[in-house]
């Protein structure tokens, strides 16, 4: 058994499903909604912040793209100065999801698109779980 992610998953291209969990106090049952399959890759999300609206669930994420071939990132511990993890690491962007709850239906909208967007937070409580900017 490797520690290496890349060894032991393999993704397949295609949708990807995106389950919505009710809370506990809620009433809703379980959902599971089919997201679109723009020719990227929605298995390795970096969840930002996700809110409630009106119907819909509307999450922010980070996503990576495909890591140029040649470029992998090598065997654990994969990467020892910040040169070679730029070489090994794809460019992310920042996405929206909108989970249409009553439609069944995902969209998403690319909402900063640079190399430089990783490892966001939501760091005030007057924000984190809302709607914002």
């Amino acid at each position: 058994f490797k520690k290496e992610p890349g060894l032991s998953t393999v993704l397949q291209k295609g949708s990807s499903l995106l389950h919505l969990v009710p809370r506990t106090e809620s009433s809703r049952e379980p959902k599971t909604l089919t997201i679109p399959d723009t020719g990227s890759v929605d298995a390795n999300l970096q969840f930002i912040n996700a809110f409630e609206k009106g119907d819909s669930v509307v999450i922010d994420a980070i996503q990576s793209e495909a890591v140029q071939p040649g470029n992998a990132l090598p065997e654990w511990p994969w990467v020892d100065s910040l040169q070679k993890f730029k070489m090994g690491s794809g460019p992310k962007s920042l996405w929206r999801y909108t989970a249409n709850t009553q439609t069944g239906t995902v969209t998403k909208e690319c909402l900063f698109d640079s190399a430089s967007c990783a490892f966001g937070v939501i760091n005030t409580d007057a924000v984190s779980a809302q709607e914002h900017q």
